[in-house]
Order: structure tokens, then C-alpha cells, then sequence
């Protein structure tokens, strides 16, 4: 019996020994990390995955087990096992690449994720030249963005982004990610230090909570690396059509301060845009509240009303009236422990200085702005993004967590005489020319803060999960205000009160919580099934004060109260055909919250209320959608063809949408009763040579109303506003090696999107129809070892493409719709060193 026991001892324990846990990190030939590469055991289904930073732990069978390495884009390679093997992969110029990204959650390469994605990778922004949102945002199928005011009726100005995703569009339909973070869509971070941006179509409800009806963007900032020194340093200069100079610098470096231990990656970046609008004013016309007193018989009696003197008026023509600075910096501290924890700190502000208006007047082929008189014009924003995470891997599973604090202000300031003396003293430039000066400021203070952790379990039988807890907090005060004395008194009596022209002031608290899962069932080799929920229980609060001449000298309050709780399901299968091939299909819900209107001033808009025939809702509700989808993913051709395709059906209920005054300028949201959007969108890259890769990608929707919601013009079959049925893209990527080091490159960037709008009866109201646009850039430049010299064309046709219109923090004056557009045509160049 004791030899029994003994020979089972040593079995045991010789068995233990056999067992070896290897580390390493794979890497290019230049050095830089290949997360998602494959590490299989050569003869055996043992593997694992590199991480972010190209890093893997594996327990193999032996010294003499073999590794089999592999990663698309790259040559697959073996190696043998020991203490610590770091591996070199070296790109195959046959071959397309993956991207690993976060869209379930945790780390996979893109073509294994079950979703409609698209991935745009740091080498890809580069060679768009992309710096900000509208630079990526154009090159992705069934995305369109417009920048009408925000759906409560309370506009932020210029400072207005609403993202649309399968025609799915309005006011926080698609959530916007800075890493983990939900932030409000008009935040566009500066892509310097960026690794990639996600662009998840169709509800993420499970995972990412309220506001993602359409889907979610995620910008993804780059970690520190503890094993070396490295970093860029780059500038640029260009000429623009229309305008002067543009310029720029920015640098980033990754210190490690303690060999695979600690580490510091810092960049920051200054860039000037010239303006590219001019101002005109009209001659003759009659500042009403030019002298000090102003004399008025408008009473029979002659009286003399004191006013401000048109304080910031004046009647000189300008050119480039709206250059634009913007500045920044990110700090990042990466910390390691040990090999299975993780953490990160980071701080990232940014902040804009821009003159003037950068929008165009009645036209958007139109450069000029005519006004009764020149009122300083401006916006200024700052912001700053705080957050701590965390990784730990516990072998089984993994515990991650994130907290963050977001703070942004801004403040704008407005002509605003133009509307006042067009709406209410018949100003037309022409007949009548008396004009009252002056302007609007709008203040907004924003504070978000956010916490969410979750499990991720690596379990090595059938069944997998991730479960997690979801908190967010968010404030917004907003202040707009109008000083306009002797108006009040122009207009109506002599002798009466004079006060505050217009001052308005709400304040929004939001909550919200949410315990969320999702499971994954290995059917069998083929088939995966997901099964998601997620409850939430949200709460927002609006207390606010309208007062002053359009609210008829009435303190108006607005307050409201939404309390929402519920559930948002997903269910998901997939079958891979093959490890190259993988079919999925998804149903999933959305959700997002309702609000509360801000005041219409009845004085002003009393025939459009009238004609209406109802009253503006105090509130709106929230609405839900329905996501039915089918896709391929499938690495052909040896790896020189890569097709993605979706097609889906989104069944949207009680949908939320804007109705616009045209004679006011003012607006409310409701819902709209129903809506429907049905399409798909195909995305392909095919490596043609060794030098050559095209890329082609593009979306199709019909996106229309079923049933209409009461106080709107919507009718059935009516499009949904601004959703266009076409977007599409053509790339040709050009890459040519000279020697060690040294190559030329060239991008050429074709972008196209289809006719959209902003009203549902656009026949009445032409000014309201969006017209395609296509928009062409290039990039030409060579790489000489760690220097790399770019000649670049952005907007090569010189496109005057329109984005949309924008409903004013005043007012819309009347017959004259103000436009985004794109920048004229710029042509420059960019010296980028390396090291």
C-alpha cells in the first residue's frame, strides 16, 4: 500500500513539474506591441491571447512544447517555450490587419466580434489626418450627424452635435465613450493620443446603458508602456481657400519609470484655424440705441429712454471673423504590480477659444454675414476629463473598474439684434432700417461623474459571463441671458420698470443605476448563444426660471420630474463556419430618457401656436427600439479580403422629435408616435498588392415614420430628420518600401453622403433639404526612418458640404437659416518625428 501511495506521490508531483508558465510579449519589427495575437501550444487547443500591451502568460506541457503564433496582417511563426519568449511578428504585405477592440466589454479582435463594428486603428486616423469628430465621422456607413438644437428645447448653440446611427437620429440616441466614460455628444476630443476609435451599430442597451438607441462611439486613448522610451513630435502648416493660415504643433512621450512596473505618457497639442467668414453691415441703417437718451413719441408724448448706447456695436466691415483655437493635454500613469493587475490614472483637458460665428447665413456656399451691426461674437470651452481604472486577473476571471469626473464649461455670446429687429421692429435692410443692437450669452457648467465594475469570468467549460453595476450622476446648469435697456420701454409705455430684457436659468440633476449581465452558452463547436439583461433605474430632475419681454415680463418656472425604471434585453447567436467566417444575428432594445420642454414665448410665436391648435407639452416621454439584425464577417483570400455585412430592422415607439417655428425661431420636442428604419451596411478591404489596399464601404436606410405624434407635422411615410438613405466611401491606400525605413505613402479619401433634412414637410420649407455632398482628401508623403514628410489636401473639390442647420441660443432670424459646413479647401504640410 506505501508504495502505492508513493508511486501515485511521484506521479503527482512529476506531473506538477511538467506543468511551465512562460510570459512574454509580442511585438512588430518596430518595436510596437501586437495585442489579440494568437499563442496556441503546438498539438494541443492550450492557448491564450497577447493584451493590450502584446503581453501573455501561458502554462504549457514542457521546455519542449512548440508555440505557434499568429495574428492577421502578420507571417504566423513558431517558437520554443522557455522561462520568458518575446516574439517578433513581422508584417505580411499580403494581408490585411485586425484591430483588437472593447465592444463586448473585453478584449477581441474585431472580425470575432458578433456586432456591426467599425474600427478605425491609429494607423488608419493617421492616414486620414483626422483631428477631430466630422474627419472620421464622414468615412462611416449609415452614420450622419446634425447640429439642430437640443431636443428639450433649451439650444446649446454652435456647441450642438446630435449623432445618428442607421437613421436613428435626435438628441443622446448614440452614446459617445471616451474609454469607459459616457460624455455628452458635443465633446470631440482631439485624436492625437488616440489607439482607435469603435463605432458600435445598432441598441447597446445591455452593456451600455440609456442613450444608445442607434448605438455608441468609443475613443480609445493610448496606455503608457513601461519597457521603453518613445514618442512624436509633429507640426504642420496649411493654406485655406477663403480664409489665411492654419498651424499646429504636438508631441507625445511615454517615460517608464520603473521597468515593467510604472510608467508616464504625456502629450499635448496647440492648433490654429484662420477663419474663413466675413462680416458686412448694411449702410444707413438707425441704431435705435446708438445715442444715449433715445427720444420716442411712441406714446404721442416725446420721451427720453436711457439705453446701454449699442455697448459693442459697431459698423465695420471684417474679414475672417471666426479663427478658432484649440489647446490641450493628456497625462496618463500606468501602474503594474504584478503581472495580473493593472492600473491607470489619467487627466485629459481641452479648450477652445473661437471668434465670431463659424456658421453660414441663408446659403452654405455663402462666406458672408450681413448684419445691422458688428456685436462681438465669441465661444469659449474648457474641459476636463479625470478617471481612475483598474484590471485585475484573478485566472479564472477578471475584475475591472472604472471612475471618472467630467467637468466642462462653456460660455457663448450671440448677435442677437438681428433677430430682435427683424422679429419685432420689422427691420428689413431695405424699407425699414431701424435697428436695436445687441447680444445673447449662453453659460453652460456640466459635471458628470461615473463608476462601473465588472466581472469577466474565464471559465474553461461552455459557459461564460460578465456581470456588472453601473452608476452615473450628472448636473448641467445652464444661463442664458439678454441686456437690452430702453427696449422694453421703447416698446411699450413710457415710465415702465425697466428690467432684464431676457434671463433664463435651469438647472438638470440626472441619475442613474444599473446591475447588468450578459452570458455566453458554447453550444457546440459552431454555435455560441448571448443572452443579455440590464435593469436601470433612472431619475432626472429640471428646476428653471424664464423671465423677461419674450415670456411677457412673467416669471415663468419650469420644473419637471422623471422617474423611469425597467429592463433591457438582448439575445445573440452565432455561428462560426470556420475560424476566417462567422455569421451572427442580434435582437436588442434601447432606451432613452425623456425631458422636459423649455418655454415657447407665446408673444412671439402666437400664429404658429394658434395654427397648431394645441399646447406645447410640458414634457416628453421616453422611447424604446426594437434592433433585429443579421451579419457576416468573413477573412478571405488568404487573408487579402475582408467582408463585413449587416442587415437590420429597428421598430422605434414613441419616438421623440423636434417641431421648429419657422416665423419664431423657437421649438419644443414630442413624441412622434412611431418610426421604423430598415437597411444594411457592407464594409470591405482587399489588399490588391503588396503596395496597394482599397477599402469600400457603404450604408443603405429607409428610415420613415408609421404613425404620427400629436403637435408635429410628421405624417406617415414622412423620413425621419436627418437620415440619409446612401453614405458611402472609397479609400486607396498606397505604401511603397525603398529601403530599410524608407518608403512612400499615399491616401486618397472619397466620402459621400445623400440629400437629408431637418423638416417633415421639406417641400414647404426648401431651406430645411440638405444637399448631397461629397467631399475628397489626400495624403501624399514620405517615411525617411524616423522623420516623415507629408504634403496633404483636405477638401480637394473644395465641397461646400451642409451638416445641418442650427437653431441659435436666440432665436432664428427670420428668413435666414444659419449652416455648419466643412472647412474650404486646405492644403498643407505635416513634418512628424519619431522616436
Amino acid at each position: 500500500m506505501k508504495k502505492i501511495v508513493l508511486l501515485l506521490t511521484l506521479l503527482v508531483t512529476t506531473a506538477g513539474f511538467a506543468q511551465k508558465s512562460i510570459s512574454g510579449v509580442v511585438t512588430d519589427t518596430n518595436g510596437q506591441p501586437v495585442p489579440g495575437a494568437s499563442i496556441i501550444e503546438k498539438g494541443t487547443t492550450n492557448g491564450t491571447s497577447s493584451d493590450f500591451d502584446g503581453k501573455y502568460t501561458l502554462e504549457v506541457e514542457s521546455d519542449a512544447a512548440t508555440l505557434v503564433v499568429s495574428y492577421l496582417g502578420f507571417k504566423t511563426i513558431e517558437v520554443s517555450a522557455g522561462d520568458s519568449v518575446s516574439i517578433t511578428l513581422e508584417e505580411d504585405a499580403l494581408q490585411l490587419n485586425d484591430v483588437v477592440v472593447t465592444a463586448n466589454k473585453t478584449a477581441q479582435n474585431a472580425q470575432d466580434v458578433p456586432l456591426s463594428v467599425t474600427v478605425l486603428g491609429v494607423k488608419d486616423l493617421q492616414k486620414l489626418g483626422a483631428t477631430e469628430f466630422v474627419d472620421y465621422a464622414v468615412a462611416i456607413p449609415n452614420l450622419s450627424f446634425g447640429t439642430q438644437g437640443a431636443g428639450s428645447g433649451v439650444s446649446l448653440g454652435r456647441n450642438t452635435n446630435q449623432i445618428s446611427l442607421r437613421g436613428i437620429s435626435g438628441t443622446n440616441t448614440t452614446a459617445f465613450y471616451l474609454d469607459d466614460t459616457p460624455l455628452p455628444e458635443n465633446i470631440d476630443p482631439r485624436i492625437l493620443d488616440i489607439s482607435r476609435v469603435e463605432v458600435l451599430r445598432g441598441p447597446q442597451g445591455t452593456l451600455y446603458g440609456s442613450n444608445t438607441l442607434g448605438g455608441a462611439i468609443k475613443v480609445i486613448t493610448s496606455t503608457p508602456n513601461s519597457d521603453k522610451l518613445s514618442g512624436t513630435v509633429a507640426t504642420s502648416i496649411a493654406a485655406v481657400s477663403e480664409g489665411d493660415i492654419d498651424y499646429g504643433i504636438n508631441g507625445i512621450i511615454n517615460i517608464p519609470l520603473v521597468q515593467d512596473k510604472l510608467a508616464v505618457r504625456i502629450s499635448g497639442f496647440y492648433d490654429f484655424e484662420t477663419g474663413v467668414l466675413d462680416t458686412s453691415t448694411i449702410p444707413g441703417v438707425n441704431i435705435l440705441n446708438g445715442p444715449n437718451p433715445l427720444t420716442s413719441d411712441i406714446t404721442g408724448a416725446p420721451i427720453d429712454i436711457a439705453t446701454d448706447g449699442c455697448i459693442g456695436c459697431f459698423q465695420e466691415d471684417e474679414e475672417n471673423i471666426d479663427d478658432e483655437r484649440n489647446y490641450g493635454f493628456m497625462a496618463n500613469l500606468g501602474f503594474t504590480p504584478s503581472k495580473n493587475a493593472t492600473i491607470l490614472a489619467k487627466v485629459m483637458r481641452q479648450s477652445t477659444r473661437a471668434d465670431g460665428s463659424n456658421l453660414r447665413d441663408g446659403n452654405v456656399d455663402n462666406f458672408q454675414q450681413i448684419r445691422g451691426t458688428n456685436t462681438e461674437e465669441y465661444f469659449d470651452e474648457d474641459w476636463t476629463h479625470y478617471s481612475l481604472s483598474g484590471s485585475f486577473d484573478f485566472g479564472k476571471g477578471s475584475l475591472q473598474t472604472s471612475t471618472s469626473y467630467f467637468d466642462q464649461f462653456y460660455e457663448e455670446q450671440e448677435d442677437e439684434g438681428s433677430f430682435l429687429s427683424t422679429a419685432i421692429l420689422g427691420f428689413d435692410g431695405e424699407t425699414n432700417l431701424d435697428f436695436w443692437g445687441g447680444w445673447i450669452r449662453a453659460n453652460v457648467d456640466y459635471t458628470r461623474f461615473t463608476h462601473e465594475t465588472r466581472y469577466l469570468s474565464k471559465l474553461d467549460g461552455k459557459f461564460n459571463f460578465v456581470v456588472g453595476v453601473f452608476y452615473s450622476k450628472e448636473d448641467i446648469d445652464h444661463n442664458s441671458f439678454s441686456l437690452k435697456p430702453g427696449l422694453i420701454s421703447y416698446l411699450q409705455a413710457p415710465f415702465l420698470e425697466e428690467i432684464q430684457w431676457w434671463n433664463f436659468d435651469r438647472v438638470n440633476d440626472q441619475r442613474e443605476f444599473s446591475v447588468f449581465g450578459e452570458a455566453y452558452y458554447q453550444i457546440s463547436d459552431k454555435f455560441k448563444l448571448t443572452a443579455g439583461l440590464r435593469y436601470f433605474d433612472a431619475e432626472k430632475e429640471v428646476d428653471g426660471l424664464a423671465q423677461g419681454g419674450p415670456v411677457d415680463y412673467v416669471e415663468t418656472p419650469e420644473e419637471g420630474l422623471f422617474s423611469e425604471s425597467g429592463v433591457s434585453p438582448k439575445f445573440g447567436l452565432e455561428y462560426n463556419v470556420d475560424d476566417d467566417n462567422l455569421i451572427f444575428a442580434n435582437v436588442s432594445r434601447g432606451f432613452r430618457l425623456g425631458d422636459v420642454n423649455a418655454t415657447v414665448p407665446e408673444q412671439f410665436c402666437a400664429a404658429e401656436l394658434e395654427a397648431l391648435g394645441i399646447d406645447v407639452p410640458e414634457t416628453f416621454d421616453s422611447d424604446f427600439l426594437w434592433n433585429y439584425e443579421v451579419g457576416y464577417k468573413g477573412v478571405l483570400s488568404d487573408g487579402r479580403l475582408i467582408v463585413n455585412g449587416t442587415a437590420f430592422f429597428n421598430d422605434w415607439t414613441d419616438f421623440r422629435q423636434q417641431r421648429f417655428f419657422e416665423s419664431c425661431g423657437f421649438g419644443f420636442s414630442s413624441n412622434a408616435g412611431s418610426a421604423r428604419s430598415i437597411g444594411f451596411e457592407i464594409e470591405t478591404q482587399y489588399k490588391i498588392s503588396k503596395t496597394l489596399r482599397m477599402g469600400l464601404g457603404f450604408g443603405i436606410i429607409d428610415a420613415t415614420i408609421r404613425e404620427s405624434g400629436v403637435g408635429l407635422l410628421a405624417e406617415p411615410g414622412d423620413d425621419i430628420l436627418f437620415s440619409p438613405s446612401f453614405t458611402g466611401n472609397i479609400s486607396l491606400d498606397y505604401t511603397k518600401p525603398l529601403s530599410t525605413g524608407k518608403a512612400l505613402v499615399g491616401r486618397l479619401d472619397l466620402q459621400h453622403a445623400s440629400e437629408r433634412t431637418s423638416s417633415f414637410a421639406p417641400e414647404d420649407n426648401p431651406e430645411r433639404v440638405f444637399d448631397d455632398y461629397t467631399l475628397l482628401n489626400g495624403r501624399f508623403g514620405v517615411i525617411l526612418n524616423k522623420v516623415e514628410l507629408t504634403l496633404f489636401v483636405r477638401n480637394i473639390t473644395d465641397e461646400n458640404a451642409n451638416f445641418g442647420d442650427l437653431l441659435s441660443i436666440a432665436a432664428e432670424t427670420p428668413g435666414r437659416p444659419r449652416y455648419r459646413s466643412n472647412r474650404p479647401r486646405t492644403i498643407g504640410l505635416q513634418a512628424r518625428f519619431n522616436f
